[in-house]
């Protein structure tokens, strides 16, 4: 969600938006026992409220009753907050608020060598500095004073290549020079590349790179004086020079996966891709041109899977190819687009795949595949025949997140019951043999929409309050594999769920949309 992201940084996780404090306790009473934040020596360390304090009134010098419409008292948390991986809490030598962060931190990213962090967004000042919109901060929490872009607007992202620290947002001047929107400099001194001028007119959410070319995403208007109705665009990393316009696309976007060739497939509800059109599922090449593959599907497609020479679709479609009969589910050839033999008929919508094993197992809605041999929620399907094999685990409600992890599959939805009977709320791990539930049971107390494995851990994502019966953990946690108990990492989400999960080496990444 744009203005509200997390990074990680070495070993922590950096959470920012436009909150204003990290909830830690609900006070049913007065004194508390830590100064309110009115400055001063004895004001080390501040507490904030969630709402607004209306009165006050000092007590014996050391104390300070507080009235107002809040409900929540806690350490200020500021522009930034990090969160150690190891246990979830919050890094005590890091605060973006004890260096007087005055306007909101939209984007944050590694420097890449482990001595810091680059910072963008809306902000004016930090501390006594009067640095505006972009800033270097060292590993230690303080100011990085040599770096200094000298921007004239806010920054929406980053994007860190080599020596070079490319910088959109919505900003005119980079010091006494026009670089409207997107700009390079040098990420030591923060000094302009003076190479690279891309002359841009529009918003822009999104920067990466691939080999040579820099992908530019948002609502371009307008590039190098050229007109241009897109929502992404490559530039020469070096020059800055257009390359090839990605391609518009006038829907949403639900499922991406490499074609294994730096381009990829997409999945949604859209009808064009640029001026081609695609009905729901298109690929796109590593140039950014859309390819002639065409599987014209009839509706909204929410997950995709590779195995072999298919594409694997699951949605709520029931044709592909313009006509041909496909129940939610279908085979793709991946050169021709074409929909193969495999025909699972799917009696419900789909939304989550893995493949294992020799097997597709599809989770979703549905209550019976082939036409009518029942299976609830979730179903193993031999991915020569598409038949479903004896594997049924019979889940109570839907299934929204899959994952392998040894001889088990994970499973995430609404379910509170699996194999018939069997109490599993929302999270179980099935038997890939027997579909049977393993002794393992977190017990979550709301919905789960992603996982991820880690080590020993599998991290979950959703809109529960609390795992193992009673053990609080808001929308994110991790849970031992073998025990099911939750660990001591506690990130403590306050926000209405947590969608998506990734993990990269020792680091998870969370999709989530933080309060403001």
């Amino acid at each position: 969600m744009k203005g509200k992201r997390s990074f990680i940084f070495q070993n922590l996780i950096i959470v920012i938006g436009l909150f204003g404090h990290l909830p830690l306790t609900t006070y049913g009473q007065t004194p508390f026992s830590k100064p309110f934040g009115f400055g001063g020596a004895s004001m080390a360390s501040p507490v904030c409220t969630d709402g607004q304090v209306y009165t006050t009134l000092p007590y014996r010098s050391r104390f300070i009753y507080i009235g107002g419409s809040f409900t929540q008292v806690g350490r200020c948390s500021g522009s930034g907050v990090p969160l150690n991986l190891s246990d979830g809490k919050k890094i005590s030598t890091f605060n973006l608020s004890s260096m007087g962060v005055v306007g909101t931190v939209a984007v944050a990213i590694s420097d890449g060598n482990g001595t810091g962090w680059y910072i963008g967004g809306s902000f004016t000042a930090i501390g006594t500095n009067p640095i505006s919109y972009l800033a270097k901060i060292n590993s230690n929490g303080a100011l990085d004073t040599g770096f200094n872009a000298n921007l004239d607007g806010p920054v929406t992202a980053l994007h860190l290549k080599g020596t070079s620290l490319y910088v959109a947002g919505s900003f005119v001047n980079v010091g006494a020079i026009m670089r409207a929107n997107l700009a390079a400099v040098n990420a030591a001194t923060g000094a302009l590349i003076p190479g690279f001028d891309v002359g841009l007119i529009g918003s822009v959410d999104a920067l990466t790179s691939n080999g040579s070319n820099l992908y530019v995403g948002g609502a371009l208007s307008a590039v190098q004086g050229k007109n241009v109705n897109s929502r992404g665009s490559f530039w020469d990393i070096g020059t800055g020079s257009l390359q090839t316009s990605f391609p518009s696309v006038n829907g949403i976007i639900y499922a991406a996966i490499s074609d294994g060739s730096n381009g990829w497939y997409i999945g949604g509800n859209f009808s064009k891709v640029g001026p081609h059109t695609r009905n729901r599922l298109a690929r796109i090449l590593s140039d950014g041109s859309v390819s002639g593959w065409n599987p014209d599907v009839g509706d909204t497609v929410y997950a995709l899977g590779i195995s072999g020479s298919n594409l694997y679709a699951g949605g709520s479609f029931t044709t592909v190819n313009g006509g041909t009969i496909r129940n939610r589910l279908a085979a793709l050839d991946l050169t021709t687009g074409t929909a193969t033999a495999w025909n699972p008929n799917m009696g419900g919508q789909v939304d989550t795949l893995t493949i294992t094993g020799g097997n597709l197992y599809a989770g979703g809605s549905f209550t019976a595949v082939n036409g009518g041999t029942v299976r609830n929620r979730l179903a193993a399907l031999d991915l020569i025949t598409g038949t479903a094999t004896a594997w049924n685990p019979n889940m109570s409600g839907s299934v929204y997140a899959l994952v392998v992890s040894g001889s088990n599959l994970y499973s995430g939805g609404m379910f509170t019951t699996v194999n018939g009977a069997t109490t599993r709320n929302r999270l179980a791990a099935l038997d890939l043999t027997t579909g049977i539930a393993t002794a393992w049971n977190p017990n979550l107390g709301g919905g789960v929409y992603s996982l991820a494995i880690n080590g020993s851990n599998i991290y979950v994502g959703g809109n529960f309050t609390t795992v193992n019966g009673a053990t609080t953990r808001n929308r994110l946690a991790a849970l031992d594999l073998t025990t099911a108990t939750a660990t001591g990492w506690n990130p403590n989400m306050n926000n209405t769920g947590v969608f998506a999960l990734a993990v990269s080496g020792s680091n998870i990444y969370v999709g989530a949309p933080l309060p403001q």
